[in-house]
């Protein structure tokens, strides 16, 4: 599937692609599949995120990133190495290539709005559409990661909700970050009970993390950001 946004101009000859991939195995199938390949080329081979970094930084050129999720062990540590990727090279198509589909972790990813995604277990011939369509400046999701997103119970608002509600937030403070009224809010919440079979904040949050609707809070979050989730009471209240 893909998602429509910016065109960038087309290279005239192969696409160029620079190959950010730790685990070995990978990187040599990877690199095998762009070298057979009429319609893509191996610009770089970056083995570790310090590589990655220092190709950044660098003047060599590619027209994609296409980056394995083995790259950094940690997945905070994952998007921050993408993120430093887009503000060194703003505009740079990214395909990512998600090491698992958990639906939360699934979701996490889509929610950055700029990456193209694939999974580690798609056929290789994904990947390369993938490379070709993101080189157009058009997002690419795997049929394979959208079934993921599809097969959700809840809208992205609901999870939006239930992510704000696992770090502990309370109804006014999820309605002033999402700007919405706490009676929004309110009634998303009572759908988002119905739909997962549970009738109180902290069975709601064990169902979602239980069943990877959403993911735990990153080890990132500041202390504020992991209060323990309150109970049915000091819902009401809230």
């Amino acid at each position: 599937m893909t998602v429509d946004k910016s065109h960038r101009t087309l290279p005239s000859g192969p696409v160029q692609v620079a190959l950010a991939e730790a685990d070995t195995a990978r990187r040599v199938a990877l690199s095998a599949l762009l070298r057979q390949s009429r319609h893509v080329d191996l610009a770089a081979t970056l083995r570790d995120d310090t590589a990655v970094l220092e190709w950044l930084a660098s003047d060599e050129h590619a027209d994609v990133l296409l980056a394995g999720a083995s790259i950094r062990a940690h997945r905070v540590d994952r998007y921050e190495l993408l993120a430093r990727a887009r503000e060194l090279r703003p505009g740079l198509p990214i395909l990512f290539a998600m090491a698992n589909e958990i639906p939360g972790a699934v979701r996490r990813a889509y929610s950055q709005s700029d990456l193209s995604l694939v999974s580690s277990r798609d056929e290789l011939a994904r990947v390369h559409e993938g490379l070709l369509i993101a080189a157009q400046g058009r997002r690419y999701i795997s049929p394979r990661l959208q079934a993921v997103l599809d097969t959700s119970p809840l809208t992205d608002r609901q999870v939006e909700i239930l992510n704000r509600m696992a770090r502990g937030e309370g109804r006014p403070e999820i309605a002033r970050a999402l700007g919405l009224s706490e009676s929004t809010v309110r009634s998303h919440t009572k759908e988002l009970y119905k739909r997962l079979g549970v009738n109180e904040r902290a069975h709601a949050v064990a169902v979602a993390l239980r069943d990877a609707v959403i993911l735990p809070p990153s080890r990132g979050a500041t202390t504020a950001e992991r209060r323990p989730v309150r109970g049915p009471d000091a819902e009401a209240s809230a």
